[in-house]
């Protein structure tokens, strides 16, 4: 991967939803998290998730 790289972040219908519901320093700060995760979808000491999607989400 080459340092140009960035990835997309999506986010459902549902999600724009409640963070349109939060105090607006509450999605700065959400905000700064999808821009780093743009920037870098696997930051140090993330781990995977484990098990099946359709049990958890």
């Amino acid at each position: 991967m080459n340092d140009s790289t960035t990835y997309t972040v999506h986010v459902t219908r549902r999600v724009e939803q409640e963070l349109r519901r939060l105090p607006r320093d509450i999605v700065r700060r959400i905000d700064a998290i999808f821009e780093q995760l743009r920037e870098n979808p696997r930051p140090h000491g993330v781990v995977k998730l484990t098990g099946q999607k359709d049990s958890h989400w």
